[in-house]
């Protein structure tokens, strides 16, 4: 008589079943709010659905959540918009992650010998929480608070890769503003970039923001699940002289800052090209 089939795999796959169910309840939740972000004001169940991906009849639904929490404040004439209740978490978040992410970049500073920085996206710009300069005669370094274009700056594509395109849209607007002869400004010509960012995990700046200055930057999530971006900048010359070693320097970050943030489950994380897949399944 054979032995009973232990029932340890199928409460194993029930698990991840449930774990799956709520990253993807998040990660549509997350859409709804950076679509309203987006707008700047009220927006309507259309333009939701439209900048986030999503069916109208999810959007709805998840807006019906959001409203019973006080995430969004629903105005029958005017339309969906963000609540109270998400602006007095995000307040004590930006100050909580920028303390969490502060002795790891400091530690990416040490490593690389050059500025390391973290931002996150804040009305329709690149803002930095956390800054380390480290200890050489020349370094270069830009004022916490301070926003930074998305379309010509490594944080900023780095914070865009994975949203979809008509939320990236929505954040740029129809002209990019040239900073330097590098600067991409076809929306067209920075979506194909953005790709290829997703695909690699690294976004770049050369000389597209600042000429003389390049940066390399890549995403994580905070403990929100929201993305964030960790970068390094740097001189050209230093910059392309050592870019394999701050491409391996900022993925240690990234990992020791996940673990820090509850966010790198186990090890294993979740391509952001799936979890955006999740938002129109």
């Amino acid at each position: 008589m054979a032995p009973p089939k232990s029932s340890a795999p199928r409460a194993r796959d029930k698990a991840r079943q449930v774990q799956r169910g709520r990253m993807q309840l998040i990660s549509r939740a997350a859409a709804v709010l950076r679509a309203l972000e987006a707008q700047s004001g009220y927006a309507s169940l259309g333009q939701i659905a439209n900048a986030s991906g999503l069916p109208r009849p999810t959007v709805q639904r998840i807006v019906d959540a959001l409203a019973a929490e006080q995430f969004v404040s629903v105005d029958p004439q005017r339309g969906v918009r963000l609540g109270p209740e998400l602006t007095r978490i995000a307040r004590a978040a930006y100050v909580d992650l920028a303390a969490i992410v502060q002795p790891h970049i400091d530690n990416l500073a040490r490593e690389t010998g050059e500025t390391a920085a973290v931002t996150v996206l804040r009305d329709r710009a690149a803002v930095y929480i956390a800054q380390a300069v480290p200890d050489r005669t020349i370094v270069l370094a830009s004022r916490v608070g301070a926003p930074i274009p998305l379309h010509s700056t490594a944080n900023g594509k780095a914070l865009l890769a994975g949203l979809a395109e008509g939320l990236v849209r929505s954040l740029l607007g129809t002209e990019l503003t040239r900073s330097t002869r590098n600067t991409i400004t076809s929306v067209k010509e920075l979506l194909a970039e953005l790709a290829e960012v997703e695909r690699q995990g690294f976004a770049y700046d050369e000389e597209e923001q600042t000429e003389g200055v390049c940066a390399i930057a890549m995403p994580f999530r905070d403990v929100t699940g929201t993305t964030c971006s960790l970068s390094v900048v740097a001189p050209s010359p230093r910059f392309k002289a050592n870019l394999a070693r701050f491409r391996a320097a900022l993925a240690r970050c990234r990992d020791a800052i996940e673990l820090a943030t509850g966010m790198a489950d186990n090890g294993r994380r979740e391509p952001r090209r799936t979890a955006q897949a999740r938002l129109t399944a």
